[in-house]
């Protein structure tokens, strides 16, 4: 019997050993709960500052600045709409590849009479034109929304370039990490950003735990009230095997960022010279990306029935966000492109992980080149 082959990191990744030992105090030694007063509480709040205090430090930013949450879809929800809660109204621009989390609070904000929701312009490869974001941005515009990499592409989008943008208009800048976490540096105040997210098990972190990065001075109101914790934004038990699980794969991102690279750019050289004839890339090798996403368009293919193919050989990749399993409609992501509904159904995506081998993505290709010559 064939290994399976896991082409789907960009949805979730396994926990790293490390990771785990590095949760294990938080479960046995430091079970207390952090917000209560007595002696085991306190050792738990002080392992729980210094966990957020690492990361504050890998990110270059105060503690202060940050607020754990259980994971990128919380985080964006309240990156989003608990800044917007503090204004009341008015416009909203986002790049239309945005994951579903960012996309779908945004759209149901818009119903509201005092919000209107207006997308970027992007090129034939998804990335925001900066002239155009320029003359979309009105006087009424209050937030810009752009995630750093696309979780569908792997598109990086010109973050700086945008800030720099934003802090001339005088708009605030959300931007959504989780897939640009793994091999990029992330530095928000060097990028201007004044909101940014990520989620840990993109990183090769534990489910459950995300965080928030909100500028120093930012107003923001809470989605929910309990108990306080966060600075009164995000109530509720401090997660503190989760915290140290995060921090410890943000420490491990961040050493081993360039050999991850390295690796992630021999397979994806691998796989654009072996499906060029095979199908089209999405983003081109030559366009800024990270080197683990990668979708391909295979004319007349639907996807689900390649990927159903793929499966019974052990192969396992996506057509998209994994979360829209399920929903058989083209991505916005991919229409926004200039794709037809029938070309977007027909787009695969392979992401690759730190243990996948380049004997893995050579049997994909010549799998897959199989099954596109018998059908």
């Amino acid at each position: 019997m064939r290994n399976k082959i896991h082409l789907d990191y960009a949805a979730s990744t396994p926990l790293d050993r490390r990771v785990l030992e590095a949760m294990a105090p938080g479960f046995e030694f430091f079970a207390a709960n952090p917000s209560a007063i007595h002696g085991s509480a306190r050792s738990a709040e002080q392992v729980w500052v210094k966990g957020k205090e690492r990361i504050a430090n890998l990110l270059g930013v105060r503690r202060a600045d940050l607020i754990i949450t259980s994971g990128g879809t919380e985080s964006n929800h309240l990156g989003l709409l608990g800044y917007l809660k503090t204004l009341p109204g008015g416009h909203i621009l986002v790049n239309p590849g945005e994951h579903v989390s960012v996309r779908r609070p945004l759209e149901e904000l818009a119903k509201q009479a005092n919000w209107s929701l207006e997308w970027l312009k992007v090129d034939p490869f998804g990335q925001v034109d900066l002239e155009q974001a320029e003359r979309q941005i009105k006087a009424d515009t209050k937030l810009l929304v752009v995630q750093w990499a696309s979780n569908e592409t792997g598109l990086l989008q010109p973050i700086e370039r945008l800030a720099s943008l934003t802090q001339k208009k005088g708009v605030t800048f959300f931007s959504d990490a989780s897939q640009a976490a793994l091999t990029e540096v992330l530095k928000p105040k060097d990028l201007g950003v004044d909101l940014m997210t990520l989620s840990g098990h993109k990183i090769y972190g534990p489910k459950g735990v995300g965080l928030l990065y909100k500028r120093e001075g930012l107003n923001m109101a809470p989605l929910m009230w309990g108990g306080g914790q966060e600075y009164g934004l995000r109530p509720g038990t401090e997660n503190l095997s989760g915290l140290l699980g995060l921090a410890k794969a943000m420490t491990i991102a961040n050493d081993e960022r360039n050999k991850r690279r390295a690796h992630f750019e021999k397979l994806s050289s691998l796989l654009y010279q072996g499906l060029e004839d095979a199908g089209r890339a999405i983003v081109p090798p030559e366009l800024p990306r990270v080197p683990h996403i990668h979708s391909f368009l295979f004319p007349d293919r639907r996807a689900h029935n390649l990927l159903m193919r793929l499966d019974l050989l052990g192969i396992e990749a996506s057509s998209g966000s994994a979360c829209s399993v399920g929903m058989e409609e083209p991505s916005p992501g991919m229409m926004a492109l200039g794709l037809n509904p029938e070309e977007a159904l027909s787009v695969l995506r392979f992401s690759f992980g730190v243990s996948n081998q380049e004997s893995e993505i050579m049997q994909v290709i010549e799998d897959l080149w199989e099954i596109l010559g018998s059908t």
